[in-house]
């Protein structure tokens, strides 16, 4: 009965109502029961100084990423029974291996339990690494051996939240977010002397004038992929006025080549927009004739708007395949903040009592079939791994094909009786969609997200070169470190890999961890300069149009200047 309570606990557990196991013996019978810790502990009442959870984390295999659905952690106020004492895999609703953890401490052996919860297709993959009798696994795999490395990362911050010195008194991510800040403060110094001075602006951003795709109906259902001679129908744009004046717009549609170069004008007409209106384009039918239109090419077809003064104001693409397969969405749906008023016009500082206002973002579906997802704007503690404060706004949706949807907050309160946990210092506010289910190659849990840092009761820190920095698990298969955009134009993100092999070389090592951290960040520094066109690190030796030769001569010499500075110091 024990051994069938610990391993089959997670189908009693989810369908104790509807399956019934028994033991029969010949006095009688007894029904199995989901032990009670466990219970307790996925379904979140151990009390929480106690339990730690974790849901929809993304690790890499082989430059796969993979979803664990959830880990989940325990401390028992007693000594825990054999079968469930330990952090075990589950797969197929079963337990069937322990993960080895380093470094448990003598009196929290006996008190430790947690499981971990895998989508199929990565419990599809750690069946290959398990034992034949599926207790125990091979660290050959790297199925394992990269959720090994997955689990001990958050086995360390539950030490660490237990009250424990972890290896010594910080955790391997702790100890990577303190090498970061170092060495950002570094590179913020060194760069100032190279011309660089901070990147980017408070994101106070207000975007007027909007266009979206309302409707289109391609040959094939669910494919941007036409043939020559095919046609597109039911074409139409949404243009909207967010601001709070009347808008005169010449609007066109065409369709356009790679290079930018136009294929034919489907569309102009001059439009008159009152404040805050909007309006849906009459529907166009686009016909592929082969005289026209190139074979075995990506085209797009663009919805541009411009001002009286020929500014461009907003415009929409529909990527269109013709003869050939689509390409994969990098980034299949995009969170856009498109308005924020903050209390200052120059900071992000936040006060009791005060509020964000006239929040909005855009939430777009690339992707030609319609998308299932659930959109949140919600609040959260960096200090404490980005625990939600505040849910703020959340919606399940159905997104149409290359649709988008408004998510509009008209005001944010920052009160003392919500905030009060943070007191002072760093909140993060996050708008973030989720797919709701296996649609379109997208997995179940997976999220888009769009960042603003916000200083509560503080004033914000100087411009950076980075606005914040982080921490992935990519494992040998990605990068060891990526930038992405921030908070808002100009802005920056660094992130550094923590399971690349590279990195785990140096855990022992924290002079030549520091060092490497910097390197990186001084190498993605640069990139963004050059992305930007902010030529001052590179002498002004960079210019538009130079040939790539030139360019990485010049970006070579600015990163050996940069480091000679670093090791000079």
């Amino acid at each position: 009965m024990q051994f069938i309570e610990d391993t089959w606990w997670e189908i009693l557990y989810k369908h104790g109502k509807d399956v019934k196991i028994c033991v029969v013996v010949d006095d009688g019978k007894e029904v199995a029961k989901s032990p009670s810790l466990l219970d307790d502990l996925v379904s979140g009442s151990l009390p929480p100084a106690r339990s730690y959870k974790k849901e929809n984390q993304t690790v890499s295999v082989k430059g796969i990423p993979l979803r664990v659905k959830r880990i989940c952690m325990g401390k028992a106020n007693k000594p825990v029974p054999d079968g469930v004492r330990g952090l075990y895999i589950q797969r197929k609703s079963m337990k069937v291996g322990c993960v080895e953890l380093k470094d448990t401490p003598a009196d929290l052996d006996e008190f430790f339990f947690g499981v971990i919860e895998l989508d199929k297709e990565y419990e599809d993959l750690i069946a290959e690494a398990e034992d034949l009798v599926h207790y125990s696994f091979s660290a050959q795999f790297s199925s394992y051996r990269e959720l090994k490395k997955f689990a001990q990362l958050h086995y360390d911050e539950f030490k660490r939240q237990l009250g424990y010195d972890v290896d010594p008194e910080e955790t391997a991510d702790q100890k990577a977010r303190d090498a970061l800040r170092a060495a950002h403060e570094k590179l913020n110094e060194i760069m100032k002397d190279l011309g660089i001075f901070g990147i980017g602006a408070p994101p106070r951003r207000r975007r007027e004038i909007a266009i979206s795709v309302a409707s289109v109906t391609f040959p094939i259902a669910g494919s941007s992929r036409v043939e020559i001679g095919d046609t597109i129908s039911d074409l139409a744009f949404r243009v909207a006025n967010r601001s709070e004046g009347d808008r005169e717009l010449a609007v066109t549609v065409t369709t356009n080549l790679p290079d930018g170069g136009a294929i034919e004008q489907v569309l102009s007409r001059n439009v008159r927009l009152e404040a805050t209106k909007e309006i849906v384009l009459p529907a166009l039918t686009l016909h592929l004739a082969k005289e026209v239109y190139p074979k075995h090419e990506r085209i797009e077809c663009v919805c541009r708007a411009q001002n009286i003064t020929g500014e461009t104001v907003a415009q929409a693409r529909i990527p269109i395949y013709i003869g050939i397969e689509p390409e994969p969405e990098q980034e299949p749906v995009q969170v856009r903040l498109d308005n924020i008023d903050l209390p200052r016009a120059t900071s992000t500082r936040v006060n009791y009592g005060e509020a964000i206002r006239n929040l909005r973002y855009t939430i777009a579906n690339r992707m030609t079939g319609a998308l299932q997802i659930r959109v949140a704007v919600v609040t959260l503690d960096p200090q404490y791994e980005n625990q939600e404060i505040e849910t703020v706004r959340r919606d399940d949706v159905i997104l149409g094909a290359l649709g988008t949807m408004e998510v509009v907050v008209p005001s944010l309160e920052f009160d003392e009786a919500t905030y009060g946990v943070v007191g002072e210092g760093r909140v993060r506010l996050r708008c973030r969609a989720t797919s709701l289910a296996d649609q379109g190659g997208i997995e179940k849990g997976t999220k888009w997200v769009h960042d603003v840092i916000l200083w509560l009761n503080k004033d914000q820190p100087g411009f950076g070169i980075f606005e914040d920095v982080d921490t992935f698990l990519g494992g040998a298969d990605q990068p060891r470190s990526r930038v992405r955009p921030g908070s808002s134009d100009g802005r920056w993100v660094f992130s550094l890999n923590l399971t690349h092999p590279q990195y785990d070389a140096l855990q022992d090592d924290a002079r030549r961890r520091q060092q490497y951290i910097f390197e990186l960040m001084a190498r993605e520094a640069l990139y963004v300069a050059l992305h930007i066109e902010k030529f001052d690190p590179f002498n002004n030796e960079v210019k538009q149009g130079d040939e790539p030769y030139s360019v990485a001569r010049a970006y070579n010499g600015a990163l050996d200047r940069v480091l000679a500075t670093y090791y000079e110091g």
